[in-house]
């Protein structure tokens, strides 16, 4: 479902200040989104210094204040606090909590994330490509905090779990169709289908591999694909966590 349209969206650095000795710069990113259901008009902003991230959504836009960092304009200030939507300490904390988020809030704070970690080359072909596009058309590249995450912690991906857990068990292999002579060595997937509340669709392939006896050897990665607006799928790195729940529970059907 088309819903949320990038109109817009800006980035800079702001001057810093001396208010507890001296601080660099704010990195500020604000997205102007267009609610194509109603036509509302919302402005998503993050600003972010030394890993700290502060979050900000509003009718307004309150870009211009934070670069301008006019602290004795408390009136601008105001805006800025009764925008506040959220904050973290580090982006660990951040993208930890990301994996729940609904798929639009996701979308959103991961594309500002980016926006204020991207190298100005970066940044000049995004603000080419992505205003006029809606929210769940885009690619969000992975930004170098997001990759530096991933690596830390691959090991609490739940396909490691899944690894974990399932390789060495024999699967029933009763539940297979086998003809005279045949062995269960060999390749095997299923799929689970999953369409979201903002309709959002994606298909989620699991694989196993199984030996002579019938005993998992090897899962490889979860493959994941999102439905575009042509009715196309293309790959994806996000696994909903019901498609994930249903591709285990399968998985448990046939030990």
């Amino acid at each position: 479902m088309k819903k949320f349209l990038i109109d817009d969206f800006i980035a800079g650095v702001s001057k810093g200040s001396m208010a507890c000795g001296p601080v660099g710069g704010h990195v500020v990113a604000e997205l102007r989104l267009i609610n194509t259901e109603d036509n509302t008009v919302t402005y998503h902003g993050l600003s972010e210094v030394e890993g700290t991230l502060n979050f900000t959504e509003s009718d307004v836009s309150t870009y211009k204040i934070q670069i301008e960092e006019d602290f004795e304009n408390q009136d601008a200030w105001n805006i800025v606090e009764a925008a506040y939507a959220g904050g973290y300490s580090d982006y660990d904390e951040f993208y930890d909590d990301l994996k729940t988020c609904d798929e639009d809030h996701r979308l959103i704070w991961k594309l500002l994330a980016y926006l204020v970690r991207a190298s100005w080359e970066e940044y000049d072909r995004m603000k080419f490509s992505f205003p006029g596009k809606y929210l769940s058309e885009i690619e969000i590249p992975v930004c170098d905090a997001e990759q530096e995450y991933l690596a830390n912690h691959e090991e609490e991906y739940p396909m490691e779990d899944i690894r974990d857990e399932y390789i060495g068990q024999a699967v029933n292999i009763s539940l297979f169709d086998f003809q005279e002579g045949d062995t269960p060595e060999g390749d095997y997937s299923f799929e689970a289908t999953v369409q979201e509340q903002n309709g959002n669709e994606y298909k989620c392939t699991l694989g196993f591999d199984l030996d002579d006896d019938g005993i998992i050897k090897y899962i490889p990665c979860i493959r994941c694909k999102k439905r575009q607006n042509d009715g196309t799928f293309t790959d994806t790195d996000f696994i909903p966590a019901e498609a994930y729940e249903q591709l285990r529970n399968e998985l448990d059907s046939m030990m």
